[in-house]
C-alpha cells in the first residue's frame, strides 16, 4: 500500500490508511513515513518578561496572539520558583529581580521571513504592553548568542 500522494484530504471511500494502521501490524508492516517539515525561519527575535500574576501572564498571551499573529512562534511562561533554580544555575536574568520574589517570567519568540516587518511587530508590542503597565521588567535578546 503506497499512500504518499500529494493530495492532503481525501473523503472517497475507506481510508485505508487509518484501517492498516488500527490493524496494530496484523495486515502489514509500516516501511516508509512522509514528513512535511516547516522552512527554517530567516528571522527569530526572542524577548523575556518579568510579571507580578498568572493573570498578566495571560494577559500577555492574549495580547501576543493579538498583536503578533502570524510571527508568534514560541510562549514560555514559568513561576519564581523555576526562576530560583535558573538564577543558582545560570544567573540573574533581570537586574531588578528581588530574592524571593514570587513573580512569573514569560518568554517569547517570534519567527517570520522579514526582518524589518518582524522587528516592527515585536517593538509594538512590547510598546504596549509596557505603556498598559502589565510587564515588571523586561530584555530583548540582541543577537543569535542571548537568543539561545
Amino acid at each position: 500500500m503506497k499512500d504518499m500522494r500529494g493530495l492532503r484530504k481525501d473523503n472517497t471511500g475507506y481510508d485505508l490508511k487509518q484501517l492498516f494502521i488500527g490493524s496494530e501490524g496484523t495486515l502489514g508492516v509500516i516501511t516508509a513515513a512522509a514528513i512535511q517539515a516547516v522552512p527554517e525561519p530567516k528571522n527569530t527575535n526572542v524577548a523575556c518578561f518579568q510579571l507580578d500574576s498568572f493573570a498578566k501572564v495571560q494577559q500577555v498571551f492574549k495580547a501576543a496572539r493579538e498583536e503578533l499573529g502570524e510571527i508568534l512562534s514560541a510562549y514560555e511562561f514559568w513561576d519564581g520558583e523555576c526562576e530560583k533554580l535558573l538564577q543558582e544555575h545560570q544567573g540573574k536574568i533581570f537586574q531588578n529581580t528581588i530574592d524571593g520574589d514570587s513573580s512569573f517570567c514569560v518568554l517569547i519568540e517570534t519567527a517570520g521571513s522579514c526582518a524589518v516587518h518582524d522587528e516592527e511587530k515585536l517593538n509594538k508590542f512590547l510598546e504596549n504592553v509596557m505603556k498598559d503597565g502589565i510587564v515588571k521588567d523586561g530584555i530583548v535578546a540582541q543577537d543569535q548568542k542571548q537568543q539561545k
